[in-house]
């Protein structure tokens, strides 16, 4: 009896430690899925604070998108 007690000790020990690292395994995916969720919501933000309809040489220059800034400026000034 005794011996069948200290098994399902093991047992239940056993299961709870599974299911901890289960539980940590699905926290790092979530953190992960958070993170990039986050990047990828910062990336739109950037993208829809310099959208097309906001043709403007500063904009582009603001959003480090450089070369549309070059693209937007006269020519004259290009050889600068």
């Amino acid at each position: 009896m005794r011996m069948q007690v200290e098994a399902m000790k093991r047992h239940d020990t056993y299961m709870r430690s599974r299911l901890l690292a289960k539980i940590r395994s699905e926290t790092s995916k979530a953190k992960e899925l958070l993170s990039q969720r986050a990047a990828l919501q910062e990336q739109r933000k950037r993208a829809n604070m310099c959208a097309p309809a906001s043709n403007t040489a500063s904009c582009a220059a603001s959003c480090g998108n450089e070369l549309s800034a070059r693209a937007m400026l006269p020519t004259q000034f290009l050889s600068l």
